[in-house]
C-alpha cells in the first residue's frame, strides 16, 4: 500500500515537473509578435509593422496576415502593415494569422498649434505624408486643417505631382494610382497655403526573395562610436529625424532603399563631412555656397568600406535645406542641385555623376535624386544653369553673340546668342591666360535666341577669383569672342 501511495506521487511529481518546463519554453508554441508593439504617430505619418511567427525555434516574417483597427478614423491599416495615421486619438491594431491573433496600440498626436497664424497657415496637412506603394497600387490622399481642438477639418484642395512619369492623381479627389517605378511630389494647394509629400512607386517583393537589412548609425560619445537610429529592410523608407547638434540639420530627410538594392546587409553611419567648420553656425570650408552637407559612410560586418559603396540599385535620397540661408545667400530653390563633394586643399570639389532625377520640393524644403553610391553629397547651386527659354519671336538674320549682362557681375551673368538654324552651339570660357574655364555645349532645335547662365564657376565646380575673363561663341564656321569681369 505504501509502495503504491509512493509510486502515484512520484508519478504526480514527474508529470508536474514536465509541465512546467514544457509551459515555460515558448518555443514549443506557435505565437505571432508585431514589431514595434507600441507606436506613437502625428497625423499624416506613415509606419510599416512587421509580422513575426515563431515556432519551434523557426521565425518567419508573414505577410498573409489580416489586419484590422479598432478605430478607423484615427489610423488605417492594409494588407502589407501599412499604417496611416488620419485623426488624433487611440486605436488598436490585430493582426490574424489562421487561429493566432495579436495586437499593438497606436496614439496619434495632432500637431502643436501655436497662434492663429500657425493655424491657418502651419497646421495645413497631406495625408499620408512621405510614404511609399508598389506598382499597381492607388493611394487615396486627402488634405485637411487641424483645429485648436485637435480635430480635423476636411476640405477639397487642388492637387499636382512633380518628378517622375509614375502615374497619376485625380484633381478632385486626390486618388493615385501607380504606373510606373520611380519618385515624384505630391502637393496640395488650398488658397494660398500648400503642402507637399514625397511618394516612392517601388517594385513588389518577389515571394521568398531574402531582403537585405541596413541599419543607420550616427556618431556618438557611445564607447562604440555611433548610436543605432533605426533598423529597416529593403523596400523601407527612413525620414531622418531624432539626430542631436549639430546633426538636427539634417532631420526631415529621408532615404529609401529599394528592393534589390543591396547584395549583403549593411550599416550606414550618417555624420557631418571633414570640412565643415564652426559650432554656433556651420561653415563649409571656402566654399560659402554649400547649402548642406552629409557624409553617409557605409559598413559592412562593422568593416568601414573604403572608396564610395555601390548600389545595385540606386537609393532615393532626400536631404533637407533652410530657406532662410537660401535667401540670405541669394539662391533660388529651383536652383539648387545634389553633388557628391570631396575636399581638395581648402576647397571643395563637385561631381554629379551618379546621381540623376533630381526634385527639387520648395513646399517641404527638400531635394530629391537618385543615387548611385554613398559617400559625401551636398547641395549647392547648380554649376551649369540654363535658366532662359529659347526665344522665337527674335527676328534672326545671322549668327551673333550679345554682350553679357550684368557686366561686372557677382556671381552670375546672363549670356544671350543668336542662332539661324537649328544645330550644336559651343561656348567656352577662358582667363587671360589662355587657361579653358568652362565649356558646354547646346542642342538649338531651331531658330532663334538662347541663353546660358554662368555662375563663376570652373569645370571642377570650384569658384573663379575677380578679373577678366573671354567668352567665344562656336556655331559650324562662326566664331566670335567677347570680355566679361566678375567682382567680388
Amino acid at each position: 500500500m505504501k509502495k503504491s501511495v509512493m509510486g502515484l506521487l512520484l508519478m504526480m511529481f514527474v508529470f508536474t515537473t514536465t509541465f512546467v518546463q514544457a509551459g515555460n519554453n515558448d518555443d514549443k508554441y506557435p505565437a505571432l509578435e508585431i514589431s514595434p508593439d507600441k507606436i506613437k504617430m502625428a497625423i499624416g505619418d506613415t509606419i510599416y509593422v512587421e509580422l513575426t511567427y515563431r515556432f519551434n525555434s523557426n521565425t518567419f516574417t508573414d505577410t498573409t496576415a489580416v489586419w484590422t483597427t479598432s478605430a478607423d478614423t484615427v489610423v488605417s491599416v492594409d494588407s502589407l502593415g501599412r499604417l496611416i495615421a488620419w485623426s488624433p486619438g487611440e486605436s488598436c491594431i490585430t493582426a490574424t494569422l489562421d487561429t493566432l491573433s495579436t495586437f499593438l496600440c497606436v496614439e496619434v498626436e495632432a500637431p502643436e498649434i501655436e497662434d492663429e497664424e500657425e493655424l491657418v497657415e502651419g497646421s495645413l496637412v497631406i495625408i499620408p505624408s512621405d510614404t511609399s506603394i508598389v506598382v499597381g497600387d492607388s493611394l487615396d490622399y486627402r488634405v485637411a486643417f487641424v483645429s485648436e481642438e485637435g480635430s480635423l477639418i476636411d476640405t477639397i484642395a487642388s492637387w499636382s505631382v512633380n518628378g517622375m512619369t509614375v502615374g497619376t492623381i485625380v484633381d478632385s479627389t486626390g486618388l493615385f494610382v501607380a504606373e510606373a517605378s520611380g519618385f515624384v511630389t505630391v502637393k496640395a494647394q488650398l488658397g494660398s497655403s500648400c503642402v507637399s509629400a514625397l511618394l516612392i512607386v517601388g517594385i513588389a517583393e518577389i515571394d521568398g526573395a531574402e531582403l537585405n537589412t541596413i541599419v543607420i548609425t550616427h556618431d556618438s560619445p557611445h564607447p562604440d562610436g555611433y548610436s543605432v537610429k533605426d533598423s529597416l529592410t529593403e523596400g523601407g523608407m527612413w525620414t531622418i529625424g531624432g539626430l542631436p547638434y549639430p546633426m538636427n540639420v539634417l532631420n526631415g530627410g529621408a532615404l529609401y532603399f529599394p528592393v534589390g538594392c543591396l547584395e549583403e546587409d549593411i550599416r550606414i553611419n550618417i555624420g557631418l563631412p571633414g570640412f565643415i567648420r564652426g559650432t554656433d553656425s556651420l561653415q563649409y570650408g571656402s566654399n560659402e555656397d554649400v547649402v548642406a552637407s552629409v557624409d553617409f559612410q557605409v559598413y559592412v560586418e562593422d568593416t568601414l568600406v573604403t572608396g564610395s559603396y555601390v548600389f545595385e540599385t540606386p537609393l532615393i535620397t532626400g536631404l533637407i535645406f533652410k530657406r532662410g540661408l537660401l535667401d540670405k545667400m541669394g539662391i533660388l530653390p529651383e536652383n539648387l542641385a545634389l553633388y557628391y563633394a570631396m575636399l581638395e586643399s581648402d576647397s571643395i570639389a563637385f561631381d554629379m555623376s551618379g546621381i540623376s532625377g533630381t526634385i527639387v520640393d520648395s513646399v517641404s524644403n527638400r531635394i530629391y535624386s537618385q543615387v548611385a553610391h554613398f559617400s559625401t553629397l551636398a547641395i549647392t547651386e547648380a554649376m551649369d544653369v540654363t535658366a532662359i527659354e529659347h526665344d522665337k519671336t527674335i527676328l534672326i538674320s545671322g549668327y551673333k553673340l550679345d554682350a553679357n549682362y550684368p557686366n561686372p557681375f557677382n556671381p552670375s551673368t546672363t549670356i544671350n546668342f543668336n542662332v539661324p538654324n537649328a544645330g550644336e552651339v559651343s561656348m567656352m570660357i577662358y582667363d587671360l591666360q589662355g587657361r579653358l574655364i568652362k565649356a558646354w555645349t547646346k542642342s538649338a532645335s531651331d531658330a532663334g535666341q538662347y541663353s546660358v547662365v554662368w555662375n563663376g564657376r570652373n569645370s571642377f565646380g570650384r569658384k573663379v577669383s575677380s578679373g577678366i575673363y573671354i567668352y567665344r561663341m562656336k556655331a559650324g564656321k562662326f566664331s566670335e569672342s567677347r570680355k566679361m569681369l566678375l567682382l567680388k
